[in-house]
């Protein structure tokens, strides 16, 4: 996954993805389409990664494999929950990087707090270094880049989402997986996925015009690149 952009309202956690997934070795070529957030609806909370496309599978087992029973147990264990699923994965036959380079998000309604919340964290390769979730605030973005515009925030949520990936739609990105490779990586469809007091929606709130087996290909709006 490309993109996780969370805009939180007093109601709810909006979390918004892309739905491409990418053959780095082949210099960003499409290799499928699909919904990338995966729900926890016993915790009413979903979570979202890049990177690669197993990694937010590998840290849903391990989700489940702690036996938290709220959002705010998550949020408390999670970042021994992703170090531990990424000292697993070096383990595993055929991945030497382990789960790569990758960021992710864990978005639900804290019944602590009484009000939606939105952690982020990132890790290196293999997974081995320091770091633990950070609380997000009212707007979070990635991939960021110093070329895109402030974003918007009003009560049309569905509106400042969609506005703000097809900014970061438009610009060319690095990769930590691949030096050297530069592409637009915002692709497929743009979803909205919400959570709120109740329980979990998704939407999608628009298609591209892509092809598998073809890069993106969009007129960028800036020459700059970063990393995603």
């Amino acid at each position: 996954m490309s993109a996780i952009n969370v805009f939180l309202t007093d109601e709810a956690a909006h979390v918004f993805t892309d739905g491409a997934m990418y053959d780095l070795d082949a210099g960003g070529k499409i290799l499928g389409v699909c919904s990338k957030p995966l729900t926890l609806p016993h915790l009413n909370a979903v979570i979202a990664s890049t990177g690669y496309i197993y990694v937010n599978y590998m840290l849903m087992g391990a989700i489940c494999d702690s036996r938290v029973s709220s959002f705010d147990e998550l949020k408390d264990h999670f970042g021994a929950i992703v170090k531990k699923a990424s000292a697993e994965a070096l383990k595993i036959p055929g991945m030497p990087k382990g789960l790569g380079f990758f960021e992710t998000v864990i978005a639900g309604w804290s019944e602590r707090a009484d009000r939606p919340q939105a952690y982020a964290m990132d890790r290196g390769f293999g997974g081995l270094d320091a770091s633990r979730p950070m609380q997000t605030r009212k707007v979070y973005r990635k991939p960021d880049h110093p070329e895109l515009p402030k974003t918007k925030r009003t009560e049309h949520v569905e509106a400042d989402g969609l506005s703000l990936m097809e900014d970061q739609r438009r610009l060319l990105f690095g990769s930590h997986d691949a030096p050297g490779l530069e592409a637009h990586a915002v692709g497929g469809f743009c979803q909205m996925t919400t959570v709120t007091r109740d329980g979990i929606s998704m939407k999608i709130l628009r298609r591209w015009p892509d092809f598998i087996g073809e890069p993106i290909s969009v007129t960028p709006d800036a020459a700059s690149s970063t990393l995603f």
